[in-house]
């Protein structure tokens, strides 16, 4: 039967989350082989939701022809819901194609079909499928497949895999029992309409363990060469091991590959078992132990073997021919794939490793611009694409360059405080780095509501990628740094955040204070009125999640626990641009304080306007000096390099 493929061939989606409209067509080489697909984009720019919409129509496909797929019975990977439309839009709409006649669509509509017809209309650019649609129904799932032969060959013969956000491993040290788990065998069986892998992998260390000691036990029983050699004369030839030979061998020479790609060692590092009462994988060289538990690695080093292994282990279990890494075929999607890495791990080894599998279509997601850095130069600019989302751009990494001198940097740590003493020794105004952009954003309407612009255009105002961004840039001045400063350098973190307000010379540390009327504790959005808040929540609900108010009982005690309103991370945008546009001075009042913040660090005395007509700045008078304009090629260096993404928050 000829090998079926299951690549991704076209994505349309448009008004879905915070996605206006996003159209790709997949690329390829001249060989044929899949181009990498890279998702970049702060917090809440629709990275994961443009995931879910390309990998729901491989678990309902999954659904279409096994009967123990990952997602069970007729549910879907990714809710529908009219609370993922685009705001203020009325519909949203995803199309996903693949090749040999596979195709999904899925609509969603803010009220009926029929209903919508009469108030809406037809929309102008509706793809066919939108008449398939049922009169009463406002979502609908509208897929395509092949034959099932034909499917179901497509899943046999190829790798699908998808790595989740939230994959986690427990370390070796959190448990005795963790360390002592041994590898079993598999017991796999074959029956027809089942499915004997898994597509999700949330934490595959312990079914890599099992397949690699199957794996050696088939290559020792089943492919091991000997020669017949004579010793001595008149005694009846040994045999002597000559080496293996075979499928399994070939597959555990691949796995030494990425072992030694991913450990830095030489071509004599390999993987060894352990004897039977202590069936760990240890890496060897010259034959001596080098690591006894190849499982328990760096939190970094480990996250990439639960990548690449299961990828050699997930084809193999497809019982295709394999010969090389370069057999395997298939797709495989991984969110945030930089996650738990070292920064020359993400510049380095990971495009590497994805360069290891080149038949393999990877679509991630990353908030790395070293990585970036590190895929141009393995890939070319040419071999990969890089999309920005919301926009869903296609963009080159030119304008990521700049963070070469931050990979520097992290090796050498003065080099990297020479790096941030030019950059702020240029500027001609106070630097004040914030959580996210949307903090820029509220912070400039605010001050066009308090007639305070002339304070805010006196200050430069940078988006620090979240509080551990700000963290960041503290530590790299914490090293007398900041004795040097020619200008007020000034970090400021959203209430939540628990930090003290510090100064060290003209370098400090300020946090807003807490709204306590808010019924939203965490985020900038703390600082609206409760009056704003409740008006949004009953208007506009999708923009927030909420917690009903409940009663427990704690040690015989009934504890009431209030309501918790929470910004929806998808939404975080559309609110922004709401509030931006329809937010009044009322609204707004709690910005005071972030204003009152700004004119302390700037040096510069407030505007008079209502909110201050009882009080004057006690802004304390502050040296300044000129120096030349701050550029942009440092000012966000090694920020965005570890943090992550707008409005991001360390766990």
């Amino acid at each position: 039967m000829t090998k079926k493929s299951i690549y991704y061939k076209s994505v349309r989606v448009k008004n879905v989350g915070p996605i206006p409209e996003f159209k790709h067509e997949f690329g390829f080489d001249a060989q044929g082989s899949p181009k990498p697909l890279v998702l970049v984009g702060g917090n809440g720019a629709g990275k994961s939701v443009l995931l879910a919409n390309l990998l729901n129509p491989i678990f309902t496909a999954q659904q279409h022809v096994f009967e123990n797929a990952d997602v069970p019975g007729n549910n879907l990977f990714k809710v529908g819901s009219q609370q993922y439309i685009r705001s203020a839009q009325p519909s949203s709409h995803a199309k996903v194609e693949f090749g040999d006649n596979f195709s999904f669509n899925e609509w969603t509509l803010v009220s009926a079909k029929e209903a919508f017809l009469k108030s809406t209309g037809k929309p102008d650019d509706a793809d066919p499928s939108f008449d398939q649609i049922p009169a009463h129904e406002s979502c609908a799932i509208l897929p395509q497949f092949p034959n099932k032969v034909d499917l179901t060959n497509a899943f046999n013969t190829n790798c699908v895999l998808y790595f989740p956000p939230n994959r986690f491993e427990e370390p070796g040290w959190s448990n005795p029992r963790v360390l002592e788990e041994g590898a079993t065998f598999i017991e796999r069986q074959q029956f027809s309409g089942q499915y004997t892998r898994s597509i999700i992998q949330k934490s595959p260390l312990k079914d890599t363990k099992n397949w690699l000691l199957d794996l050696v036990t088939d290559r020792h029983l089943y492919e091991m060469q000997t020669q017949q050699m004579q010793v001595h004369q008149g005694v009846p030839p040994l045999p002597f091991l000559a080496g293996f030979t075979g499928q399994c061998s070939t597959l555990w020479n691949a796995c030494n590959e990425i072992i030694r790609l991913i450990l830095n060692l030489g071509a004599d590092a390999r993987l060894g078992v352990g004897p039977r009462h202590a069936r760990n994988v240890a890496v060897m060289s010259n034959q001596q132990q080098l690591i006894h538990d190849v499982f328990q690695l760096s939190t970094g080093q480990t996250s990439l073997l639960n990548i690449s292994l299961p990828i050699i282990r997930d084809f193999d279990l497809t019982r295709s021919p394999f010969t090389s890494l370069s057999d395997i075929t298939g797709v495989v999607v991984v969110d945030e794939i930089d996650a738990h890495l070292h920064t020359d791990t993400q510049c380095i080894v990971l495009p590497k490793l994805l360069r290891m599998f080149p038949k393999v279509q990877f679509i991630i997601s990353s908030h790395s611009p070293l990585f970036l850095l590190g895929m141009k130069k393995e890939f070319g600019q040419e071999n990969f694409d890089l999309i920005q989302l919301p926009s869903g751009n296609q963009i080159d990494v030119e304008h990521f360059e700049e963070f070469h001198a931050a990979f520097d940097s992290f090796s050498e740590s003065t080099k990297y405080s020479q790096a941030i003493e030019k950059a702020i020794t240029d500027s001609q105004k106070p630097v004040i780095f914030v959580e996210g952009d949307y903090d820029v954003k509220y912070i400039r309407k605010a001050a066009e509501l308090f007639n305070e612009v002339i304070l805010v255009d006196s200050v430069e105002l940078r988006d620090a990628n979240g509080f551990g961004g700000l963290n960041k840039i503290w530590k790299s001045l914490d090293c007398g740094l900041n004795l040097a400063l020619p200008r007020r350098v000034g970090l400021i973190y959203d209430c939540d955040i628990k930090k003290e307000n510090a100064d060290r010379n003209l370098t400090c540390r300020r946090v807003v204070p807490t709204n306590e009327q808010n019924p939203i504790a965490v985020g900038i959005e703390n600082l609206f009125s409760v009056e704003t808040v409740d008006s949004l929540v009953k208007s506009s609900s999708k923009f927030f999640d909420i917690t009903p108010k409940l009663e427990k009982q704690v040690r015989g005690e009934i504890v009431v626990q209030p309501e918790i309103i929470e910004a929806n991370k998808n939404e975080k945008g559309n609110l922004c641009d709401w509030l931006c546009v329809n937010g009044t001075k009322e609204d707004f009042k709690g910005f005071d304080a972030v204003l009152d913040i700004i004119a302390e660090i700037a040096g510069v005395p407030r505007a008079e306007n209502d909110a201050h007509s009882a009080h004057e700045s006690h802004t304390p008078e502050l040296q300044t000096v000129s120096a030349e304009t701050l550029t942009d090629d440092i000012s966000e260096l090694d920020v965005k390099a570890e943090s992550g993404g707008e409005n991001g928050k360390e766990a």
